[in-house]
């Protein structure tokens, strides 16, 4: 399940700096002074935890056509419908996947506490996260995946407050591919909401419940989401978290969540949210130590700009659905990681979501009865050389089950299945 927001989810050697030292301190000045080591320095004046990871990978498309190529032109681009950082143009050779660099204050123990959370990421990641960077436009390497201030206030039990640009509450899978149980992610996390700008309140009722709520500018993941008419239409998010502590197994949760609202493109009639995504997921601890088992389920309704939001409405040209499960089973042995992945993946044809069938020159109509559907199996073992490391081998196998003209493979080769494998290293700091 996805960490949360205030908890500092970084290895135990993260770094503790005392930022407010820096710039306010010449040499001259500190020479003649008695040194203070960063960790006293932090003590004294509030500490920053700096962290952060490399992520590197070599990936290899076992099936693609002998004429295909990650970057081909059309006919013989390779495509990978549903793949959203492993993408085609990384197949067949090396990756420099992202850096990430983070600064987080986490909240103290304290009835009143502020702090915040930054996170820089460089590399090809960064236009696909499709946030628009910190340089300018939507193809530079520099880019935020976090930005924000928390603050908890003496209500209740405590009520936390969260203000800034943040990712997703929804999902079982993060960006961070090492906090996840694969390397690649799944069809339900690339049909999520990915980011907003705005404000969160999260209330713990009890030990096992509690709840999230919040507005943001907009569903797009830009930063600052800017909306056209972003004064009559927001984005609402929700989530509640049950943990089975108080009965059970603290480990054990259920979380469901929902996000509700419009594109930074958004039209002048869109006054009510047009675009809605539920989520559902539980972790469940098995009977061996080490083994659990996590379930997950996404569903996302894209109705045509103007148009307001009717569940059940039929697919056509105002509307479109796609929908995604998956169970994972993992088990931690000594230094290995074992996890498994199985998906089923569906959406209407006209939903560019999964695939646009008119985008992969299908015989299906764009808004025909033949629905886009997908399984997939992904295989993942890693093995723990080195305490900050992460080290993993994956294997996924990608099925288009929907009939037709199918979409992997390439235009001019189109194939039924996709067998990807791969080796991901990553650096934790």
């Amino acid at each position: 399940m996805k960490p949360s927001t205030t908890e500092a989810s970084h290895p135990s050697r993260a770094w503790s700096v005392a930022f407010a030292s820096l710039g306010f301190c010449g040499l001259s000045t500190c020479a003649s002074e008695e040194f203070v080591s960063p960790a006293q320095q932090a003590s004294m004046m509030g500490s920053t935890i700096l962290s952060g990871y490399v992520d590197t990978s070599v990936m290899w498309s076992a099936t693609a056509p002998k004429d295909a190529g990650a970057v081909a032109a059309f006919p013989n681009t390779i495509r990978m419908p549903g793949r959203l950082y492993d993408t085609a143009a990384r197949m067949n050779g090396f990756n420099l996947n992202v850096v990430s660099v983070e600064l987080d204050r986490p909240l103290s123990n304290e009835s009143w506490s502020v702090g915040y959370h930054v996170q820089v990421l460089f590399g090809p990641d960064v236009p696909l996260r499709n946030n628009y960077s910190l340089a300018s436009g939507a193809t530079e390497q520099v880019g935020l995946n976090g930005a924000y201030v928390v603050a908890r206030a003496p209500v209740g039990n405590g009520l936390e407050l969260r203000l800034g640009y943040f990712t997703s509450p929804l999902g079982y899978e993060v960006y961070d591919s090492h906090q996840n149980p694969n390397y690649s992610h799944s069809y339900g996390y690339f049909i999520e909401p990915k980011a907003h700008t705005g404000l969160t309140a999260k209330y713990d009722f009890a030990d096992w419940c509690s709840v999230m709520g919040g507005v943001a500018n907009s569903y797009s993941a830009f930063i600052d989401g800017p909306l056209t008419h972003r004064k009559t239409s927001k984005t609402y998010l929700g989530l509640v978290t049950f943990n089975a502590g108080a009965f059970w197994r603290r480990d054990a949760t259920l979380s469901l969540g929902y996000t509700g609202g419009n594109t930074a493109t958004s039209a002048a009639t869109d006054s009510f949210p047009r675009i809605h995504s539920f989520y559902a997921g539980a972790r469940i601890p098995l009977y061996f130590t080490g083994l659990s088992l996590g379930l997950s389920y996404d569903y996302q309704a894209n109705f045509a700009a103007g148009v307001p939001a009717v569940f059940l409405f039929p697919a056509g040209p105002m509307s479109s659905y796609a929908n995604a499960a998956a169970m994972y089973l993992n088990y931690d042995i000594a230094k290995w990681q074992l996890r498994a992945r199985g998906e089923y993946a569906t959406a209407t044809a006209g939903n560019t979501i999964l695939a646009s069938r008119g985008a992969f020159s299908s015989s299906r109509p764009m808004f025909g009865p033949n629905d886009d559907k997908f399984v997939g199996l992904t295989g993942t073992v890693g093995y723990r050389f080195w305490e900050n490391v992460v080290t993993r081998f994956e294997a996924r196998w990608d099925r288009d089950v929907a009939g037709g003209v199918p979409v992997f493979g390439t235009a001019a080769h189109p194939l039924r299945n996709s067998v990807t494998v791969g080796v991901n290293v990553i650096y934790r700091f």
